[in-house]
């Protein structure tokens, strides 16, 4: 079954202080039987957001990383075979103070995903330097999504400017660090097995932590074959 992106939201808010909670209702509603994914980065004076939800219903953390060395984090949650759309809720932890917490955030919601769609997980990678990247390993099948994602921990040296993966679609991408939550997404679909890699472009060097996961599309239903001919078919009537 073919993966297709039904909806790429970019509802912004990295410079907004959202309080405990961020909610998001999508303009088109979702659809029933799709999966549905939140990326955050966010900077949180109170702690890390530990949930998210889709209209009451708990989503899956994928991936979930501290940014240092100031409070960031990076985050990536899954709500596989939606029951009906909704409001998208993401909560902090912390000491529930309503101040000081700024998310930058993406919504995808996609179709034709298999119903444990998990197939490469690398491990996190950071560094300090201008070229943010990640690698998977080998993809197990041809039809797969990737989804990379990665958070700026530190641009004291200034906010850069970010150019997005050349082979990959944007979800979001924001440099303005010194007041705001900072770092960039993006995914592409792919056709053939190999390992993928996805590297932005930093104008200035910068502290940043990043997360990728691929996943697999659903094999569909069985093929159908033909019934082999008989071996030795009866004949009834009589040669010429």
């Amino acid at each position: 079954m073919a993966i297709v992106v039904v909806q790429n939201i970019a509802p912004g808010g990295a410079g907004v202080d959202e309080g405990i909670n961020a909610s998001y209702t999508p303009t088109t509603p979702f659809t029933a039987g799709n999966t549905i994914f939140v990326i955050a980065s966010d900077f949180s004076n109170t702690g890390q957001p530990t949930s998210a939800t889709v209209n009451g219903n708990a989503m899956t953390n994928d991936a979930s990383i501290d940014v240092g060395p100031f409070a960031g984090h990076l985050n990536i949650w899954r709500l596989t075979n939606l029951a009906s759309s909704g409001n998208v809720v993401v909560n902090w932890s912390g000491d529930g103070s309503p101040v000081g917490n700024y998310i930058l955030r993406g919504i995808l919601e996609v179709s034709g995903l298999d119903a444990t769609p998990i197939d490469q997980e690398p491990t996190p990678t950071g560094a300090t330097d201008t070229a943010p990247t990640i690698t998977s390993g080998t993809t197990t099948q041809a039809d797969e999504i990737v989804i990379a994602a990665f958070a700026i921990g530190d641009a004291s040296g200034g906010d850069p400017t970010i150019t997005n993966p050349g082979t990959y679609t944007e979800v979001f991408r924001n440099g303005a660090w010194s007041t705001e939550a900072a770092g960039g997404c993006a995914y592409k679909i792919v056709s053939a097995t190999g390992a993928q890699t996805a590297t932005w472009a930093l104008s200035v060097s910068c502290t940043w932590e990043a997360v990728m996961l691929t996943y697999k599309a659903s094999s569909g239903a069985p093929a159908v074959v033909a019934p082999p001919a008989p071996r030795n078919p009866l004949f009834f009537g009589s040669f010429p």
